[in-house]
């Protein structure tokens, strides 16, 4: 063996034992970027479970009363009687969020369509949800008589029918509104409307979410009850996280040539006191700029024959809640 070939594998044998040093040596002499990435976190605005079953005026005030309403059985319950077009039900206290094409608010609500009722061939009224700012709105119903999930807006005042059913739907079901300032959506026990492209609120709007029943009928001493609960309405706010980025050349490091050692070692270092929920989950990379992450650690090499120059290199890590935050960096290589 040539003293040539000893000497690189002696340099090769060496550089698990360098690198850690070095590295932190570089770290002490190297120029640290900072950069922040931004995310949206779901933070809970209005809600109630009604779970002490006590009628709480902080949060709701009767807006319609042509019946009668309790806080029971850990639900809110409404009763109306037949006779005429007749509504029962509350409205949830102010609350302002910030919309945008990215940032959104999320009301949802179950319905319990029949809790009880006079006579068990009754299927009229409708249960109803809506999202307000006092002049437009965005409204869920589900109507008892044409058994229909349906959902309209203040722009265009008709019903669009999400699910018509052959049999009666009764039962308890979650449904859901999501509206940013460009669009929104309705489910309503798994059906969906797709995205409705609309403006319907300002960007900062003040909102009410409503709650209520409606019943018409020609028999004044029939009479239905109706409820609602787990109502949630969820705002997002912009969070940032801070983390300093740069990468290190290992023969930089190790002064050697890249005959010897033909890769970049990329080095992450995130300050995520930030991170909600603590120390992130995982790191990814996506090294070739494709779109594709793949596994990794706050430190991933590449070897320079893949790379073209300039090139993009991308990193993310994931924290405890699920949020993802990444950088795309150009790296302009030094080909030596």
């Amino acid at each position: 063996m040539g003293v040539e070939a000893i000497r690189k594998i002696l340099i090769l044998a060496l550089v698990g034992l360098f690198v850690a040093e070095s590295i932190v040596s570089v770290i002490s002499s190297k120029k640290i970027e900072n950069v922040s990435s931004s995310s949206f976190e779901n933070v809970i605005v209005f809600n109630d479970n009604f779970n002490d079953n006590n009628k709480d005026d902080t949060k709701w005030t009767e807006i319609y009363n042509e019946g009668e309403w309790w806080e029971r059985n850990q639900r809110a319950e409404f009763r109306l009687y037949e006779g005429g077009n007749t509504r029962e039900g509350i409205e949830s206290s102010e609350f302002t969020v910030s919309l945008s094409t990215t940032q959104s608010v999320i009301f949802t609500v179950d319905m319990i369509s029949d809790i009880d009722h006079y006579e068990s061939w009754q299927f009229v009224g409708g249960l109803c949800m809506e999202i307000t700012d006092g002049t437009n709105y965005i409204k869920a119903t589900f109507g008892r008589h044409e058994d229909e999930l349906k959902f309209r807006d203040s722009n265009d005042d008709t019903y669009t029918i999400l699910k018509d059913f052959i049999l009666d739907h009764e039962g308890e079901w979650s449904n859901t509104i999501q509206v940013f300032s460009n669009k929104y959506m309705v489910e309503m026990d798994g059906k969906e409307s797709g995205w409705i492209h609309d403006s319907i609120f300002s960007d900062n709007p003040t909102l009410t979410v409503r709650i209520y029943i409606e019943l018409s009928g020609d028999y004044e001493d029939f009479w239905w009850i109706a409820g609602f609960d787990n109502v949630v309405v969820e705002g997002q706010e912009v969070r940032w996280i801070d983390f300093n980025y740069f990468s290190v050349d290992i023969n930089d490091i190790l002064g050697i040539s890249d005959y010897i050692f033909p890769d970049v070692y990329w080095v992450m270092f995130w300050d995520t006191s930030d991170c909600p929920g603590g120390k992130p989950e995982s790191y990814n990379w996506d090294l070739d700029d494709n779109g594709i992450w793949d596994t990794g650690k706050t430190r991933a090499r590449v070897s320079k024959i893949y790379l073209h120059s300039p090139a993009w290199v991308r990193h993310r890590i994931v924290c405890p809640d699920g949020t993802p935050h990444e950088i795309r960096k150009e790296c302009d290589f030094e080909w030596g």
